[in-house]
């Protein structure tokens, strides 16, 4: 039995071969076409494309073999990939010392002889091996073994192939998702920022004009000040959202107290919460962490406080989290203007833009849009609940 080390660069032999994503995939007729082949070729009833894990052989394509895997010990490719020659030819097993008390000589299915040789990448790195088994002795001609080593460097490049178009695959649905960002984006300008920029002018004329009042200009000052806010806070939105969607990846993720967090921006919205005498509290419990992109969660968090504060006059705002199991719940609720059945069930529709509440206010909608977006990429769920005239209750489970 092997007790060392399959490759000199273990650790990376082994990275590599995972990132071919090709262990305990389904079969595949390429390859089961291979071991066919291999198998009438050489006049052996065994063949398999065996991959070395770091404590199994698992077989990718195989023909007179019942079990998928067996441990890594109990392997006879691992002498393959031992070999300097990346090739080993065992011609009766009961006569090699090697082998004379293997498991699989002395037991079922009593194997006698085996040929294999070692898939090896560009790099140097050997992924396990093309091999033939029989239940008698026996032994491959010259030509039987250069075309099986032809056909190990082949399955070789089928792995890779295989894996760059994944790879392409891959690129292609980014590439639509972007065109789909790219159209929302434009839905969005069109609906949610053009059309408040176009309030804003004639609140401006309204303002300039010499036959205003003074309370009217007062009043559409006001509203100016309420409009601005509104817009700058859905440009950030839609700025940090286009940067979230091209940029695939999570590029700040870190273990953040959920608590001081929270904390953190509440203190933003405070002097908010002042001008709407609404009150903010942190209920978090103190030992929830979550590991996650850090600009995310505060995306997530500062769009769920302002919409909440928003829509809530002489209230109380709060945001509470606990464990569940393998998720940490967090809520943000307010005791605002709420929502209706009909407001609830189209609230994740990228074509809703709100009804009107409060004050004749109405919600843009894109902004839990977009938190419903961001916690899709934190592997989290969201779900709202409201009750006209009593509030807002938003509950987000993240996996911890």
């Amino acid at each position: 039995m092997l007790s060392h080390s399959l490759h000199i660069n273990e650790e990376q032999r082994l990275r590599l071969l995972h990132s071919l994503e090709i262990l305990d995939t389904p079969e595949e007729i390429e390859f089961n076409e291979i071991v066919q082949l291999v198998s009438q070729m050489c006049g052996v009833p065994i063949c398999s494309i065996s991959l070395l894990d770091r404590n199994r052989q698992w077989l990718k394509a195989s023909i007179g073999q019942v079990s998928k895997e067996v441990p890594l010990e109990s392997s006879f490719c691992t002498f393959t990939i031992l070999s300097d020659a990346n090739f080993l030819q065992v011609n009766d097993t009961t006569a090699d010392e090697r082998f004379a008390n293997h498991p699989l000589v002395v037991n079922e299915p009593h194997l006698r002889f085996y040929a294999g040789a070692a898939l090896v990448t560009a790099e140097g790195y050997k992924l396990g091996s093309l091999c033939v088994a029989d239940t008698q002795p026996n032994s491959l001609s010259h030509e039987q073994i250069c075309t099986l080593k032809v056909l190990s460097r082949q399955v070789v490049k089928m792995i890779e192939i295989r894996m760059a178009n994944k790879q392409l695959e891959k690129q292609s649905q980014q590439l639509k998702q972007r065109s789909s960002v790219q159209k929302q984006m434009l839905h969005i300008i069109e609906n949610d920022v053009k059309n408040p920029l176009h309030t804003l002018k004639s609140a401006l004329k309204i303002v300039a004009s010499a036959n205003a009042s003074e309370a009217d200009k007062k009043i559409n000052c006001d509203q100016l000040s309420e409009q601005l806010d509104n817009t700058l806070m859905l440009l950030n939105n839609l700025l940090d959202w286009g940067k979230m969607q091209v940029n695939t990846a999570l590029s700040d993720t870190q273990t953040l107290h959920l608590k001081s967090f929270a904390e953190q921006v509440l203190t933003e919205f405070q002097l908010n919460a002042i001008f709407k005498n609404n009150r903010l509290l942190n209920l978090v419990d103190n030992e929830i962490e979550l590991h996650c992109d850090k600009v995310t969660l505060h995306f997530i968090i500062r769009n769920l406080i302002s919409n909440a504060n928003k829509f809530t006059n002489n209230g109380l705002i709060t945001v509470y989290a606990h464990k569940e199991e393998k998720h940490a719940l967090l809520t943000v609720s307010d005791t605002g203007a709420g929502m209706d059945g009909e407001q609830l069930k189209t609230l994740f529709s990228k074509s809703y833009h709100g009804a009107q509440v409060e004050e004749n206010k109405s919600s843009k909608g894109i902004g839990l849009l977009l938190v419903k977006d961001f916690i899709d990429k934190l592997g989290g769920t969201i779900h709202v609940a409201s009750e006209v005239g009593k509030g807002t209750t938003v509950y987000i489970y993240f996996p911890i």
